[in-house]
């Protein structure tokens, strides 16, 4: 009897241990595009409640792991608008506040918009990120700070957030001595990468880029990536342009050019659909990498997007298999997602 309980006993403990090795070695990351929760978005979680625009995007957001976004608004009620700037942003604190309710872990901040109300907009937000307990990186009250990434554990692995912006006005760039976002320049991110990466570590670099409502990135752009790739990231993560661009697989590694927005506090007749990509990890390894279609048209969903289904998807997915032709990215359709599949040893 003694025998068949303590054999019971180790039995469980294998299977649990195994259970546990298995979960330890197996999660999923989301990456959205940018978050600008000003203007008409912020209008109408005044008149329609705080989670308007989230409502439907909410039940996606909370199957993940990890999701990172880029927050292209300062959350302050101080400062005076850029002067050189046409458009302009800002969002209350109790607005921003909603997004702690999200499943949203990291928050990119290296963007155009981040100072639009000077440096008091940008220490009003590193405030307000830190007191919610984000985490995030590309800005800060100097250079060095504004390179610091977000540096997220999961189980075994760290994971590491790095983000960069090259859209103007360059006085918005963090130097030696002053508050700002952490520009792209290509030595220094190569270096940053290379200091981050190691055993069981994972980095990836957000960049705010390009040119707006285009759909294909600059040769540069391709050439700044490779770069990045070749230092040792594990992915880059792309927007700015507000639509998305194509997605390309450079040396194993996926380069996201853009994702198009997630939530935009304003009317464009070019915005349509937009996408989500998902990187799903199995023992250390990226596994798959999901394409996300989600509507992007405010004249048609009111500053309440969805993730798209069926044909609606499909048309979606189509563009995107389109414009990473150039690429030559094996993306396949199933489920209404994009799906492109890495072969690992």
């Amino acid at each position: 009897m003694r025998r068949i309980i303590l054999f019971t006993f180790l039995l469980t403990v294998f299977v649990f241990s195994e259970s546990r090795a298995v979960f330890a070695e197996n999660f999923t990351i989301l990456a959205m595009g940018d978050l600008l929760i000003a203007n008409a978005v912020e209008k109408r979680m005044d008149s329609k409640g705080k989670d308007y625009p989230f409502k439907k995007l909410r039940p996606y957001l909370e199957k993940y792991d990890i999701v990172v976004a880029n927050l292209e608004t300062p959350v302050t009620l101080r400062g005076n608008p850029h002067p050189s700037k046409k458009w302009t942003f800002k969002t209350r604190p109790d607005t921003a506040g909603h997004l702690k309710t999200l499943n949203i872990h990291v928050l990119s901040l290296a963007n155009n918009h981040l100072m639009d109300y000077g440096t008091q907009g940008l220490e009003d937000t590193l405030e307000f990120v830190k007191a919610a307990g984000f985490y995030y990186s590309g800005a800060g009250t100097n250079l060095d700070e504004a390179r610091k990434p977000a540096i997220f554990n999961k189980n075994d692995y760290k994971l590491v957030f790095l983000s960069y912006c090259e859209r103007p006005p360059m006085d918005m760039y963090a130097k030696k001595t002053s508050a700002g976002i952490a520009p792209i320049d290509i030595d220094m991110i190569r270096s940053d990468v290379k200091r981050y990466k190691g055993h069981n570590v994972f980095v990836f670099v957000s960049l705010h880029w390009g040119i707006e409502r285009t759909r294909y990135p600059r040769k540069d752009q391709i050439t700044t990536a490779h770069a990045i790739i070749d230092a040792g990231a594990e992915a880059v993560i792309g927007h700015h342009p507000h639509i998305p661009q194509g997605i390309e697989i450079y040396k194993g590694k996926p380069v996201i050019y853009s994702l198009g927005n997630a939530v935009c506090g304003f009317y464009n007749r070019e915005y349509t659909s937009n996408i989500m990509v998902s990187f799903h990890y199995a023992k250390g390894e990226m596994e798959k990498l999901e394409i996300i279609p989600m509507a992007g048209d405010n004249y048609k969903m009111h500053f309440q997007p969805y993730v798209e289904r069926g044909a609606e998807a499909r048309a979606t997915l189509a563009k995107i298999i389109e414009i990473s032709a150039p690429f030559k990215t094996d993306i396949s359709i199933e489920n209404s997602r994009g799906v492109v599949r890495f072969d690992n040893p």
